[in-house]
């Protein structure tokens, strides 16, 4: 809603960043083409990057008169875990999130001193073209560089929504507590009113889940994170033909920034058209702390988190699952979701995670168990099958590694039956079931409770994921899990 004294939100960041006795400032951009990608310099100042396979633009400086300080390289991963600062993808999603359009891609580049644009034309066999506009410039008013991106699509056959550009900062989704930036997502609704929603995978794997993470955002409105003490990156919606959603990772937190199906009168020689134009900015501090406390919290009632218990798993912390995470704030770390099957797999033999096959169970394999846990309390429970090995492992965002260091992962087990019960530790990509390097302890029969551990050194993949696992017919209940240096 509007503020009487301010004006609306998105107005108040452009106060904000008005610089009242502005120095003077005259860019000298240029771009430097390298094996990985081009770099975007001001002088001798490498301030942005595009990188060459997926095609996302990663800007790291935002004013000549200071520095984020960023380590600026390129890594050779260059993931959602390793980018230099951000990221906004220059791609229109057709074949998936930083594809490649199989019709046709071409890039262009204009560079002056005073500005920069690339032009990346797609065109796909599905019946899709997009065109995406990168302008960078400088805003003497702000002492600021400015980087604007426009998306024009046009498609025969429109779907509902089609995502034209990802928006995620580094650091959003981060698996560790130390390294866990921007706790929330904050956003202008169409009505004016001021929304946030807490990063915790209990409320992105529980009572949201991912069919009810959009966003509605005001078509003059903004999108972003906050808070940090020197980078708040925000979304401004410059320009929108159409509705303006997003939709938000459950894992990684990055917002789909989105345009709805355009119509009749959108259509231009038997081709549907929409477009958009964003502006990406760094907002103070201060704004995002005033923005937090007006914004209205996602409304999530006692019974949609009951409904959905998620049990907490943090980082080299020994947990307890007595009760289930409270989905309404944030919360770094991973969760044990009973009844998932996307969490689940079944094989034959306890081989090599990719020679699984990936054949969900059903929704009761999975667990938690009130009173069966040491002491009375809570515990996760996973039951097993004869001639199978039943895995389940935890939501979220993986825990970060560092290669050549070891890391120990143990708890306490109980089995009932036949069955055998143990755990697994992978060292892996982004996509947890394509493991690279892995540890399993043998399975054993657990009458009473007992501790159990095996350890892993890491090798150069970003991630730590551990699952659970049971063999043979029976139950097997999982206590005081812990997952941290060894």
């Amino acid at each position: 809603m509007r503020n009487s004294e301010n004006g609306f939100p998105s107005d108040r960041i452009e106060q904000s960043l008005t610089v009242r006795n502005p120095r003077g400032y005259r860019p000298s951009f240029s771009v430097e083409e390298k094996k990985e990608g081009w770099w975007l310099k001001d002088r001798d100042r490498r301030i942005a990057f595009v990188h060459r396979g997926h095609l996302t633009f990663d800007p790291f400086e935002f004013s000549p008169f200071s520095s984020l300080n960023r380590k600026i390289f390129c890594h050779p991963l260059y993931d959602m875990a390793s980018r230099i600062n951000m990221h906004l993808s220059l791609l229109v999603n057709v074949r998936g999130n930083f594809e490649r359009p199989d019709a046709g891609l071409k890039m262009n580049w204009q560079v002056s001193p005073a500005q920069v644009t690339l032009r990346v034309e797609q065109r796909h066999s599905s019946g899709v073209e997009a065109v995406t506009t990168l302008i960078s410039g400088y805003k003497p008013q702000w002492e600021a560089y400015t980087y604007h991106l426009q998306a024009l699509i046009r498609e025969q056959h429109p779907p509902a929504v089609r995502e034209f550009c990802n928006f995620y900062a580094r650091g959003a989704g981060a698996g560790i507590p130390e390294e866990k930036k921007w706790q929330w997502t904050i956003w202008e609704a169409p009505d004016g009113r001021l929304m946030k929603m807490p990063h915790n995978p209990a409320l992105t794997f529980g009572p949201l889940k991912v069919e009810h993470l959009t966003k509605r955002v005001k078509s003059s409105g903004f999108i972003g994170y906050g808070v940090e003490s020197d980078f708040n990156p925000v979304v401004l919606v410059r320009q929108a033909s159409v509705p303006f959603v997003s939709g938000t990772c459950d894992m990684w937190y990055d917002e789909h920034l989105s345009l709805e199906k355009p119509g009749m009168e959108d259509r231009v020689s038997g081709w549907t058209q929409a477009q958009a134009e964003i502006e990406l900015v760094n907002v103070k501090p201060w704004l995002m702390e005033k923005f937090l406390t007006e914004a209205c919290p996602v409304n999530i009632s006692r019974q949609e988190t009951a409904m959905f218990p998620c049990l907490g798993f943090a980082w080299n912390k020994v947990n307890t699952f007595s009760r289930p995470l409270t989905p309404t704030k944030p919360w770094t770390g991973m969760v044990f979701v009973p009844g998932e099957k996307r969490w689940l797999q079944k094989v034959r033999s306890a081989k090599c995670l990719a020679n699984k096959s990936r054949d969900f169970g059903p929704t009761q394999t999975s667990g938690w168990q009130k009173t069966k846990g040491l002491a009375g309390q809570g515990c996760l429970s996973l039951r097993g099958e004869n001639s199978l090995v039943t895995y389940w492992g935890p939501a979220g965002f993986a825990f970060c590694s560092v290669p050549g260091k070891r890391y120990r992962l143990e708890g306490w087990v109980c089995t009932r039956d036949q069955a055998k019960a143990g755990f697994r530790l992978a060292n892996v990509w982004r996509n947890f079931f394509d493991e690279k390097v892995a540890v399993e302890s043998q399975p054993e029969t657990c009458r009473e409770w007992k501790q159990i551990s095996l350890e892993l050194t890491a090798a150069d993949y970003p991630f730590l994921y551990p699952q659970l696992f049971v063999v043979g017919k029976g139950v097997a209940y999982f206590d005081r899990l812990r997952l941290g240096p060894a």
